[in-house]
């Protein structure tokens, strides 16, 4: 309840809880959630300690810098105790647009020493919404690409599940921030013994295969 109060206080625009009685413009809400959140704090004894304040990462990779404070109070409560922030991007998703009718591309990236925290941006902003969080362990390889005409960078992460590609802003090829990006997530890419002897077991399961069929 600490978190979710936390967050409604954050987002003046989130969509208003129901209330009983009361008005339910973005405003009160953020003021109510406030007022909730103090009395909870004060009754819990402050079961979930609050979060600390985020500090700008050193790798920052945003279209919107203005906006990147406000960004950091919502993060905040997506942060495990103890967790890092290493890096912050906004970056968008190729192919998303064409995927589905009304759907939007814009993301927010957020690298840390655990995980990798991917929101739609505009859900983030609105609701405090995190769509996904990938274990920097699953990250197998990384590729940074600058061969865009316009100058846009992308990134390439192939994970033990997925394959994701963010493409950043035109000029972003000269970006260091994005190449840092990069090269941070390729820092901590690994492949776990058990899948490096998987891969060299299939060539052999496969001629043994064709052997049989012949």
């Amino acid at each position: 309840m600490t978190r979710e109060l936390s967050l409604l206080a954050e987002l003046p625009g989130r969509p208003a809880i129901s209330l009983p009685g009361a008005r339910k413009d973005s405003d009160f809400v953020a003021r109510a959630a406030r007022q909730l959140l103090a009395t909870v704090e004060r009754v819990s004894n402050l079961v979930r300690p609050p979060a600390p304040p985020l500090e700008r990462p050193e790798v920052c990779a945003v279209e919107e810098p203005d906006r990147v404070d406000q960004d950091l109070r919502i993060l905040r409560w997506h942060l495990d105790e103890g967790e890092s922030l290493l890096a912050l991007a906004t970056a968008r998703e190729p192919g998303a647009l064409d995927a589905f009718p009304g759907a939007r591309d814009q993301l927010l990236v957020a690298a840390t020493d655990e995980r990798v925290l991917i929101a739609d941006l505009a859900d983030f902003r609105r609701e405090g919404l995190v769509e996904r969080g990938v274990p920097i362990g699953d990250v197998r390889y990384v590729r940074f690409r600058d061969g865009d005409p316009s100058g846009r960078a992308e990134i390439d992460v192939i994970t033990k599940d997925d394959n994701l590609t963010w493409r950043f802003g035109k000029g972003s090829a000269s970006n260091p921030s994005v190449r840092e990006l990069a090269a941070l997530l390729a820092d901590r890419m690994d492949i776990p013994a058990a899948e490096r002897i998987a891969l060299r077991e299939l060539p052999a399961a496969e001629s043994a295969a064709k052997q049989l069929a012949g």
